[in-house]
């Protein structure tokens, strides 16, 4: 259902550069000390590449201290918000201004410098745009602050502007251009312009402002804003009454098409409301406030992200007292509006504000992804291992900005070499060592370098199918000694049990490129994982909850996974917790009677572990981390008791795990299920981790299989594309029950056929060809939606869509 916002007044409306400066006007910037800090930095390096567009951000003064960790490889221009103007034309405040190192800073890696001039009212901007001695007065105070600081230009952001000043705001640009341009060669002169302009009679005159500056930054953001009434997207591609490629085709027909001066704008901010319910677009019943893009990923992961496709926008629910519903961007909606930005042939395209991601890269991927930047890859975080036998592995690593992938194998974590180099999302490894388990790592390649190396993971080569999937989902860098190679303390318990196993992160089940239902048995590496990184977020959830439906066995641990969905969790969370985990929460930190943390387990009388010698966990002297923080839990239902904490007092702390044997939620099927408390890393020593896991698969009854399982009946039918979506490339697998014709055929939404992917006769099999982004003709295919067709012997027999974005 679509709903259209009300076009409120622009004396009404709060833009958001005008909210976050009144919002932020009390914060003390320590200016001196962040520039002695960037001071102590190395030299830069030489640019390798300038981008292939204008890439212009926001620096507000109160995110002055990200200035240094900016990629600057990714920046054309630097706008600092802001020097406030009064209505006479003075400036009433620089924020530091005068006194900053930024301007050489930027300088010296290649990125210009603006100060942005900023004014925001219709009556102030009246008494200044309406008196040819303030106008004056304004002009010649910006350009004395620019030349005194060796910048490049100015940036003007005057907002609310009365319909009456259209015309003396085209004079003041014009002699505000002319000043500049005479006294500072090469300087450069853009506008900050609205998404829309409400105005009727129109406040703003496009063609005109075109014609005498270097670029209109059209603030392509705040169509949903913080007294909308109802929730939504902040920046919508589509859909609504007005979103982006509206506001871009509304400027391309008023500037007769010039492209040239227009910079398109996207948030790095969000917007959380308090609502009626969780429905989407929910009614809003307060005032929004902004959240930035480095807060909203984290809780979009959570309280689980979702996407809505008609404004191609992520948002999330979550409760607060009230319930909270927020809209934001992330990378893929941002390289959406990118192609937008690209397919119009724009001038650029830019952010409020710098700062905003913290330290985060993906948003730095997007803008490398689509102008033509050579940086190297990002750490590798989305990938898996699939064991074939034989000493053969198939990796699968979608979503990496690399034009090669480097594999380095080992037989331990602390012997890995080089392997050697491939290509593509999904690539086959022969000659690895058979019947043994390797350990490796991955790290891309492009023609900007090396990227970081990914987390240690592992796989068996045994000649057999693998009937375990080892997940890590550990990936807190706030804990002391995470090694990120943890997978070395279940790899050879698993191997000693003649059992095969695949890895995979967390990542790479929750996006999809591997599925728990492809596996017996699943353990989840949670180690510290909590509420700054999410244990398991909405996503997992639910893909373990239709695991363990279905049948399936998971063994998971993690000394915060209590802590984080039960205390400060959700209601969804805390009822998967009770539900799927079958475990109450009781504590944070269990104590022993002398007000210590025990370090000790003792298996429970009468549990599938019962006999076994009590074991000790780490206090970060044993190889692992430690930990401090052990979850108390108790079994719920029908789940059962597995492990007590030495001399802690059960009743009030709670245990240290639970098994559970029976069916979840509304099935039929029994699955089964072990949580422990505490991460099956940090238990020592290796012979109890042995002894361990030897009941735990007991329990799970997977046993060492070695004969290959039967092949199932064939038929002809597409498996999903990954990735999907796409940029460079594409796997489309398909499956020929006999001997046929195949064709597959790829044709857009108007029905016209744009590549010939397979035509011949096939025999039974399984077939995985790559499909890269060119028409039949070789020339490049666009952004969109496609249709994938499979027809055999000329009858069509299965479509699948797949969206393709560059």
């Amino acid at each position: 259902m679509l709903w259209l916002p009300i076009a409120l007044d622009a004396q009404v409306r709060l833009p958001i550069h005008m909210q976050e400066l009144a919002d932020n006007r009390g914060v003390a910037v320590d200016f001196q000390r962040i520039d002695s800090l960037a001071a102590l930095e190395p030299a830069p390096m030489p640019r390798a590449l300038q981008p292939t567009k204008e890439i212009i951000g926001y620096l507000p003064y109160w995110q002055y201290g990200s200035y240094s960790s900016l990629n600057y490889d990714l920046l054309t221009q630097i706008n600092y918000f802001s020097a406030e103007l009064g209505p006479d034309g003075s400036i009433t405040n620089d924020h530091g201004w005068t006194t900053i190192d930024l301007v050489t800073y930027a300088h010296a890696r290649g990125v210009k410098v603006k100060l942005t001039a900023t004014l925001f009212g219709g009556t102030d901007l009246e008494t200044l745009l309406g008196s040819p001695t303030n106008r004056q007065r304004a002009i010649d105070n910006l350009l004395s602050k620019v030349q005194s600081m060796d910048a490049d230009g100015v940036d003007i952001d005057f907002e609310l502007m009365p319909a009456d000043q259209q015309g003396n705001m085209i004079i003041f640009m014009q002699a505000l251009t002319a000043a500049f341009r005479d006294n500072i060669p090469g300087a450069i002169i853009t506008m900050a312009m609205p998404a829309v302009d409400w105005g009727n009679p129109p406040r703003w005159d496009y063609l005109a402002l075109a014609n005498i500056v270097d670029a209109l930054f059209i603030m392509g953001y705040d169509y949903h804003w913080d007294g909308s009434q109802k929730a939504g997207p902040v920046s919508p591609l589509d859909g609504f009454s007005r979103n982006v490629r509206w506001t871009v085709d509304d400027y391309l027909a008023k500037t007769g098409s010039n492209t040239a001066k227009i910079v398109l704008g996207l948030p790095y901010y969000g917007r959380d409301w308090p609502v009626i319910s969780f429905v989407k677009y929910a009614t809003t019943i307060g005032k929004g406030r902004s959240t930035l893009y480095s807060a909203a990923v984290v809780d979009a992961q959570t309280h689980g992200r979702q996407w809505d496709a008609t404004s191609s926008s992520p948002w999330f629910n979550y409760a607060d007292n009230d319930n909270r519903q927020v809209w934001y961007d992330d990378s893929l909606s941002l390289a959406l509006k990118y192609e937008l930005a690209l397919d119009k042939d724009l001038a650029g395209v830019g952010m409020w504000a710098l700062g905003y991601d913290g330290t985060r890269q993906e948003l730095w991927g997007a803008l490398a992804d689509h102008f033509g930047v050579a940086v190297p890859p990002g750490k590798p975080v989305n990938m898996a291992a699939r064991n074939n036998g034989d000493g053969t592995v198939t990796f699968i690593i979608p979503g990496l900005s690399a034009d090669t992938l480097l594999i380095y194998t080992g037989a331990s974590p602390n012997s890995i070499t080089l392997f050697g180099s491939y290509t593509g999302s999904e690539f086959t490894v022969s000659g690895l060592p058979t019947d043994a388990v390797v350990y490796f790592q991955v790290q891309g390649e492009n023609t900007g370098g090396a990227g970081p190396i990914s987390e240690v993971l592992a796989v068996s080569t045994r000649r057999q199918f693998s009937q375990v999937l080892i997940i890590n989902g550990f990936d807190r860098t706030t804990t002391p000694n995470n090694t990120f190679d943890y997978i070395k303390r279940y790899a050879p318990e698993i191997d000693r049990l003649d059992l095969a196993f695949d890895a995979a992160t967390n990542e790479a089940v929750s996006g999809g490129a591997i599925s728990l239902d492809d596996y017996e048995a699943a353990i989840w590496i949670l180690g510290e994982e909590a509420t700054a990184d999410a244990s398991l977020d909405g996503t997992e959830q639910a893909l373990v909850a239709d695991y363990l439906q279905s049948g399936g066995k998971l063994l998971i641990s993690g000394s915060e996974i209590g802590y984080d969905l039960a205390d400060p969790g959700t209601a969804a969370d805390r009822v998967f917790y009770g539900d799927y985990l079958k475990a109450e929460y009781i504590t944070d930190r269990t104590l022993d009677n002398f007000g210590d943390i025990s370090y000790i387990i003792e298996p429970e009388n009468g549990s599938l572990i019962a006999g076994l010698a009590p074991f000790s966990y780490d206090d970060g002297s044993h190889g692992a981390y430690n930990v401090d923080w052990p979850d108390g839990i108790k079994p719920v239902g029908d789940a059962k008791l597995v492990a007590r904490y030495k001399n802690v007092d059960y009743t009030a702390m709670g245990g240290a795990g639970i098994s559970y044997a029976g069916k979840f939620g509304t099935s039929t099927i029994d699955g089964s299920l072990i949580y422990l408390a505490v991460g099956f890393e940090a238990i020592y020593p290796a012979t109890a981790r042995d002894s361990l896991m030897a009941r735990f698969m007991s329990f799970f009854q997977v046993q060492a299989d070695t004969t290959a399982p039967p092949d199932e009946v064939l038929a002809t039918r597409l498996l999903p594309n990954y990735p999907n979506p796409w940029r460079t490339q594409t796997t489309i697998p398909f499956i020929v029950g006999s001997e046929s014709q195949v064709q597959i055929s790829i044709y857009n939404l108007r029905g016209m056929l744009v590549s010939q992917l397979v035509s011949e006769t096939l025999q039974p099999h399984e077939y995985a060809p790559l499909l890269m982004p060119f028409n039949r003709f070789g020339r490049p295919l666009a952004s969109g939606v496609y249709l994938i067709s499979l027809d055999v012997d000329g009858q069509r027999v299965d479509s699948r869509k797949m969206t393709l974005i560059k």
